[in-house]
């Protein structure tokens, strides 16, 4: 904060010492024009001579300047010296009568200031120009003194201002610095909000940004190790099966019987991949956001037939049809295309596993109030009441759960819509057969 104050008072310093010159430059030649006329209305001709009509001492006390050297000249218009210092530099061209002319000029190898004014003295037939010439001397040391006078105050102020600020941002920066040495000295693992409560407003608005970012860090951590715990607390059942199946095969001589453990360490594998696969998206959610995937205008429709028809192949194998319906395309949203796709492969996928065989899903978009809705419908036994809030947590399985599943397709399409500021609903009334899962996302902004 010093820097720009002394910038200030140097551009101050400046204005004061070009003010003050300017000020005295015109104090000094009102004096100095003042003295050349006092000289001029004392110029007289008799018998064709011209001189000053003033006594020695009177001449002596006009031309007093203490510390300072003033002389004077009288020229005829063609240049000639007709009384004082013939040496005196003349200006380019006589000034007009009765106008005085300020002019720089050197005299005896110093710089000095010289009033020019032209006069017709009395008994004269032509006019003459007298000079009046004064060093700058006087000036200069007028000018140095009014600057320091003025400035050394301001210089002052200056010096206390520092030591005044100097006191209050080291008292304002005191409670920063504890909060600093809390932070260095706590562990990785310690989330717990600062103890220290600072006085000032700013200080204390740190330490709330402080505490929620470690809140916000404690719950990714919390997920990591949820994360960490879910995936090996669900692979270590199929990874054990394997392990299991294949040390039984190693124990048969029967081509058969090896050939039925491969196909079950197949399945295992399939299985485990699955849910590889879906606890890595279910990890990369949060991901999408730290990331920030662009969100663009895309089109419902499009996305959701092609995904669903993709996956109509294998839904026709386990004997279920995948239909898909639109009241109007294309339908624009404002979402991530690879979020939209994976959450219609999870609720078609998800649907196809709890609709027997002979049934149907049907996935179908619909548009009203700036909105879209993609619904999925199946013709399964349902949901009951009391699990439709639970269906969306990890791992959960409800007590109709089909068997092969991981109970993360829901958790995933909740994570990915919440991403996306989409929402999610479910509709099923058992006994009943059928359950509605609908994302309902805001539709994309009107161009221009």
């Amino acid at each position: 904060m010093l820097l720009p104050l002394v910038a200030i008072w140097l551009v101050g310093a400046a204005f004061t010492f070009l003010s003050t010159r300017k000020t005295m430059t015109a104090a000094f030649d009102h004096d100095l024009v003042d003295t050349a006329l006092a000289l001029a209305s004392r110029v007289r001709t008799t018998g064709g001579a011209t001189e000053i009509d003033l006594s020695s001492r009177a001449l002596e006390l006009l031309l007093y300047r203490k510390d300072e050297k003033l002389y004077y000249g009288i020229f005829r218009t063609d240049a000639k010296p007709v009384a004082g210092e013939s040496g005196l530099p003349l200006p380019t061209e006589p000034p007009p009568l009765d106008q005085p002319r300020l002019y720089d000029a050197r005299f005896r190898g110093t710089a000095a200031r010289v009033a020019a004014v032209t006069i017709v003295p009395p008994g004269a037939d032509e006019p003459v120009m007298v000079l009046a010439a004064e060093t700058f001397h006087l000036r200069h040391d007028a000018e140095r003194e009014i600057v320091v006078y003025a400035l050394l105050p301001q210089l002052a102020l200056l010096a206390v201002l520092a030591l005044l600020l100097r006191e209050s941002i080291s008292k304002s920066l005191a409670p920063l610095d504890r909060l600093s040495t809390e932070i260095a000295s706590r562990s990785a693992n310690d989330m717990r909000p600062l103890a220290e409560d600072p006085p000032s407003l700013e200080s204390h608005r740190i330490k709330v940004s402080v505490d929620d970012l470690m809140g916000r860090l404690d719950a990714s951590l919390g997920a990591q190790k949820a994360f960490v715990g879910d995936a090996a607390h669900q692979l270590r059942t199929p990874l054990a099966g394997l392990k299991a199946t294949g040390e039984y095969a190693l124990r048969q001589a029967d081509a058969a019987a090896w050939r039925a453990a491969i196909e079950r360490m197949l399945a295992s594998a399939e299985t485990s991949t699955h849910l590889v696969n879906q606890l890595l998206a279910l990890a990369q959610a949060d991901g999408v956001t730290a990331q920030r995937r662009p969100a663009v205008g895309c089109d419902l429709v499009e996305l959701a037939r092609d995904r669903a028809m993709e996956l109509a192949p294998a839904a026709l194998k386990r004997g279920v049809e995948v239909e898909f319906e639109a009241d109007v395309e294309p339908v624009t949203i404002h979402a991530i295309p690879a979020l939209v796709s994976e959450i219609v492969a999870n609720l078609v996928e998800n649907a196809v596993r709890y609709t027997p065989a002979g049934g149907r899903v049907t996935v179908a978009v619909r548009e009203s109030d700036r909105a879209a809705e993609l619904r999925v419908t199946d013709t399964g036994p349902g949901i009951p009441e009391d699990e439709q809030a639970r269906v969306f947590d990890r791992f959960y399985r409800g007590r109709e759960a089909a068997p092969g599943g991981s109970g993360l397709g829901l958790a995933i399409v909740r994570a990915y819509a919440r991403v996306m500021g989409a929402s999610v609903a479910i509709e099923s009334a058992p006994p009943r057969p059928g359950t509605t899962v609908s994302v309902r996302f805001v539709g994309a902004p009107p161009p221009g």
